[in-house]
């Protein structure tokens, strides 16, 4: 019985440590995407993803684009997913950052 018991405990470990690994592999994944954006103009970005959700006014002349999406993976009961970067006067993008999984 005790032998059950670590057997269950070690592939539990291992299925819990894989999970994690696939996590960090796909937020690294969906950083190298985000940051391969920064410093080129909106006019790039929507021409490969198409227009933003949401365009918001920050203030300074910046905005905030935002693109949504609805995602419902095997096994789940689906979730948004957002993809944000703020954006110079110029339309030059300076940063970004998500909300929702890490899928790009």
């Amino acid at each position: 019985m005790r032998r059950l018991r670590v057997l269950f405990f070690l592939v539990t470990l291992l299925a819990a440590s894989s999970a994690a690994c696939s996590t960090a592999a796909a937020t690294a994944k969906l950083s190298t995407t985000m940051d391969s954006w920064v410093g080129h103009n909106t006019s790039e970005l929507v021409t490969a993803w198409g227009p933003p959700t949401e365009s918001q006014d920050i203030g300074g002349g910046q905005r905030v684009l935002t693109w949504r999406y609805w995602t419902k993976p095997f096994g789940s009961d689906g979730y948004w997913v957002y993809r944000m970067f703020t954006v110079k006067p110029d339309g030059t993008i300076l940063s970004w950052r998500w909300k929702g999984l890490q899928q790009p």
